[in-house]
Formats: C-alpha cells, structure tokens, sequence
C-alpha cells in the first residue's frame, strides 16, 4: 500500500508513500481514489490533510510506466487520473493540502483538487508539465485547473510547461501560503483544525456552491468511463519525450 491514512482529533492524514517520487501509475491513483471516495462517509473524519513524503508531494506521472504504455494502458492511467482526481476534488470535507515539496504535473493537478495549498519557502518547483512529454490533460484533471486556476496563470502554467519556484507559485495563486518547509506538516493540521470549527453541513453546502458544476461534469465522466482522450492519449512521440525526460 502507498496511501496510509492515520486520525488526529477528527482530522484524516493521509499521507503519500511510492519512493523515490509519489510518480503515479494506475495502482497508486486507485489507491488514492478508495481512499477518498472511503472518506466521504468516514464520520471520524471531519477534514482531511493530504502529505507527501520527504521533500517530494508527487512528481506526477510514473515516466517509467509511460513509455512501455500501449492502447489499452494509456485507456488504464486516463481513467485511473480521472478516478482519482474526482474523488479528491468532490470531498465536501475540508481537504488541505501539505505540499512537503515539488508538485509537478499530476502531482500538481493532486495539490489543484485540495481546498488550500500550504507549500514550502524552499527550493522546492511547481508546474503543470504535461506539453513538455507530449500529452493532454485527461478531461477530470483539466477541468479541475480550470476552476482553480485564474486564466492567466492557467495559459501561462499549461501551454509553455515550465515549473516555478515557490514565490512565483504564491504569485501566481497556484498556492495559498508559504511557511518554513519543517511547519508545512503542522501549518497544514492547524489549518485543518480551523475549518472544524465551521459547522460540516455549511462548508460542505459552500463547497458545492462552488465546485458544484465541475464535480457533477467529473462525476458524469468517471460513472461512464469516459474521456476524450481515450484510445488517443499517448503517441511514440509522448514516449520518446518521456524517454528524454527520464534520461534528463
């Protein structure tokens, strides 16, 4: 198992742990979607906080598993992003998010589906990178950056790929604070302890309010197993800049 889920005081940690990189593959994004669909009727669970390990939140897409994907596989990893992302993003819980370190593509699109994003003063990059291996954004995770993201910082982070430091990433509003990176753990559970103090049944009717419509489209997409990009999303081309990424 790489998604480990421990209890403080009504707060559900749920911390990611797939050495060296949180890189994700179909198993792992299905771990995180049980996870968070187990969640939404976890009554011990009134806010969640969602961590990576040591100074990595998740680098996105396992680039191993990418290039050795055929039809089939590249079908697999969409609907298992979409699974996951949805059921992250359609909590009506408070979700905060403990970005320990670098969120790069899917693992920044993760950091997206969290209701605020505590990140580190350090050194540590932040980017939505999938141009840069030749792939679209499978339909869920889009939808999600477009509702978080303001619209020019959703062009600028998408079209040209580039990672940020964490300033321009606080600019930018791609996240919420920064703190020293040994507080994000515990910056993130006070956080967490605050929402508890908003009755559940307003915050999660608030959440809806504005996440409503991009839930409903996720959930739509996930019930029916449905993407665009089915049976299109990686092309050799993909694979060989996957290959280069991996041979930096």
């Amino acid at each position: 198992m790489h998604v480990h889920t421990t209890y403080q005081d009504g707060i559900a940690c749920v911390r990611l742990q797939r050495p060296p990189a949180n890189a994700m593959e179909p198993g792992f994004l299905d771990e995180i979607a049980v996870c968070f669909d187990a969640l939404a009727s976890e009554d011990s669970a009134q806010a969640v906080v969602l961590s990576g390990t040591d100074n990595i939140f998740s680098a996105g897409m396992d680039l191993k598993h990418a290039t050795a994907l055929d039809g089939a596989g590249s079908d697999e990893i969409v609907l298992a992003f979409n699974r996951a992302f949805a059921a992250v993003y359609g909590l009506e819980k408070p979700v905060i998010g403990a970005l320990n370190g670098h969120a790069i593509a899917g693992g920044m699109v993760l950091a997206l589906c969290c209701d605020c994003r505590i990140a580190p003063n350090n050194a540590s990059r932040f980017g939505l990178t999938e141009v840069r291996v030749g792939v679209p954004f499978p339909e869920v995770a889009y939808n999600v950056i477009a509702d978080q993201l303001r619209p020019d910082t959703l062009r600028k982070m998408v079209q040209f790929g580039e990672n940020m430091d964490c300033d321009t990433a606080l600019a930018w509003g791609a996240v919420d604070e920064l703190v020293a990176p040994e507080q994000v753990f515990e910056r993130a559970l006070e956080k967490a302890r605050q929402c508890l103090e908003i009755p559940p049944r307003g915050y999660s009717q608030v959440k809806r309010q504005l996440r409503g419509p991009v839930i409903e489209r996720n959930r739509v997409l996930v019930s029916a197993n449905r993407d665009k990009f089915l049976g299109q999303w990686i092309d050799n081309d993909a694979r060989q800049a996957a290959l280069k990424v991996l041979k930096g």
